[in-house]
């Protein structure tokens, strides 16, 4: 009975043994987390007062670009309203002053044209031809096709065979 008694205390000895060591791994294991957890969390925090300091300063900053865009507008406004009150009539005055001067222009930008102008033959540009003298002067794709007898159908067929050759 001794025997058992003595290797009943050293088996309790030894599981005490082991308890104590693992209380004591399971302790320290327990510290380190929370330690990591306080840091991690004393991280956290100071990355979230950073950001919330950077979304102020964005949020200032914003206002500020939207002060001066207001401030842009009404600078261009006002600078529009001036030039439209300086410059209002100076359409009208280059166009006289084109009148005046047309003969020069045409024999800078159009020397034969000019000499046909300078002896009474009419010049007329794109923007002033009538619609009748544009048919007569320029002849469009159907108008010669009218001229050499070719019809829409034949056309067509000329369109299609073309597609199937390339």
């Amino acid at each position: 009975m001794a025997e058992e008694d003595d290797s009943l205390e050293k088996f309790a000895k030894d599981l005490d043994d082991h308890l104590e060591t693992e209380i004591i791994k399971y302790s320290r294991l327990e510290t380190g987390q929370i330690e990591w957890m306080e840091k991690t969390l004393r991280n956290v925090r100071k990355e979230l007062r950073k950001a919330s300091k950077d979304l102020k300063d964005m949020a200032k900053e914003r206002v500020r670009l939207n002060e001066e865009a207001k401030q842009f507008v009404e600078g261009r406004k006002k600078l529009n309203a001036f030039l439209q009150k300086k410059f209002e009539n100076v359409g009208g005055e280059i166009l006289t002053l084109l009148r005046t001067k047309e003969h020069e222009i045409a024999q800078i930008f159009f020397p034969a044209e000019s000499t046909l102008a300078s002896q009474g033959v009419p010049i007329l540009y794109p923007a002033e031809a009538t619609q009748g003298d544009m048919e007569t002067s320029v002849p469009t794709q159907t108008a010669q096709d009218e001229d050499s007898g070719i019809g829409s159908r034949a056309k067509r067929k000329r369109k299609h065979k073309h597609k199937h050759r390339a």
